[in-house]
């Protein structure tokens, strides 16, 4: 009987060494200063110096897979990816950008074969700037639960900032999980963020945060929502842009519940984009008069058949929108989420 026992506590002892190798160990909220990577020669153009105009993209990727991204869909090949980010690649070249806010971008896990995603689109974009925050680490992740050939696996994943400017600070914070989770869920779930960072530009000092709000927890999502409005409201340049996937939609929204695609996911209580507009001195482009007024039009999700708008761009008072897009054509099914472009214009520029 002692026998079985010891074996017994032997076996549980070795899962749980196990479980706690593959989450990667305790991984706690907070904030981290992160290395900016510069890519080796190349020189970016002097077109903003210039034009003292900027052009801004956000957008969800999806780690190049797709609709099905979630865990939904079967693994894919390499080749899979690299045609996606090549694509994707064409894509951004085509608006010029001089900022990319990215989230969901894997920076080296099992599931995308390895490849850096933050590296490949700085080089198709010639953006030489390269700020990455990783969000979600571990040594393997089990899901999706069967079969094992469709697991994540190792995981190095998160939101980038790429830029034509030098980035000269860099920091990521990441905010608690959902707490009604089970353990074992949150052990491998991935933390919610944003980054923050200061870029050296011709106009003056730009500060850049690249949002990723929870999708499926209210709660979580408004907790963010409020950390980081109790951030920006200390930290707000004249010169500052905001912008990413806020997993909410604009209380103007005709559709706020019941989606085709996610029935169960309910926004109409959902007050996370009032939290953010009411930070003093920041903007939204896009207000609830001029998204009512054409609706279809700025819905970013899900890309095959848009139906709500999660993806947002805000600046401050010190900028002004020349021209915001959502390029459907272009970018259609590429990701499950649809980019935003806006040309953003300094009301006065240091000399």
């Amino acid at each position: 009987m002692q026998t079985i026992l010891l074996a017994y506590l032997l076996i549980v002892a070795s899962l749980l060494v196990l479980i706690v190798w593959m989450a990667g160990g305790h991984q706690a909220p907070g904030i981290r200063h992160v290395k900016v990577t510069c890519l080796p020669g190349f020189v970016p153009n002097s077109k903003v110096a210039r034009e003292h105009q900027i052009t801004v993209v956000t957008w969800n990727i999806a780690w190049a897979y797709g609709w099905g991204s979630s865990g939904t869909g079967n693994a894919r090949p390499e080749s899979h990816f690299r045609q996606t980010l090549a694509e994707m690649g064409r894509a951004l070249q085509a608006w010029n950008p001089d900022i990319i806010l990215l989230q969901e971008v894997d920076f080296h896990c099992t599931r995308s074969h390895y490849i850096d995603q933050a590296e490949f689109l700085a080089r198709s974009t010639r953006l030489p700037f390269i700020a990455k925050g990783t969000s979600w680490r571990a040594n393997w992740v089990p899901f999706p639960y069967w079969p094992p050939a469709n697991h994540f696996g190792e995981m190095l994943s998160g939101g980038a900032i790429l830029s034509r400017y030098p980035i000269t600070e860099h920091t990521i914070e990441t905010v608690d999980k959902p707490t009604d989770h089970p353990w074992l869920y949150r052990w491998f779930y991935p933390f919610r963020y944003h980054q923050k960072a200061i870029l050296k530009t011709p106009m003056g000092p730009i500060l850049v945060y690249n949002v990723h709000t929870e999708a499926f927890h209210q709660e979580n999502r408004i907790l963010h929502a409020k950390q980081l409005a109790n951030r920006l409201i200390f930290e707000l340049l004249p010169l500052s842009i905001v912008g990413g996937d806020l997993n909410t939609v604009l209380p103007e929204a005709s559709m706020r519940s019941n989606y085709p695609d996610e029935p169960e996911t309910d926004h109409q209580s959902d007050p996370t984009l009032e939290i953010i507009r009411s930070i003093p001195g920041l903007l939204d482009p896009i207000s609830g008069e001029k998204y009512i007024h054409n609706e279809q039009a700025w819905m970013t999700f899900p890309s095959h058949a848009p139906n709500r708008k999660l993806d947002y761009l805000f600046h401050t008072t010190g900028l002004t929108t020349e021209q915001m897009y959502v390029p459907r054509a272009t970018a259609l099914d590429l990701s499950d989420h649809l980019p935003i472009v806006a040309q953003l214009k300094p009301l006065k520029v240091n000399s």
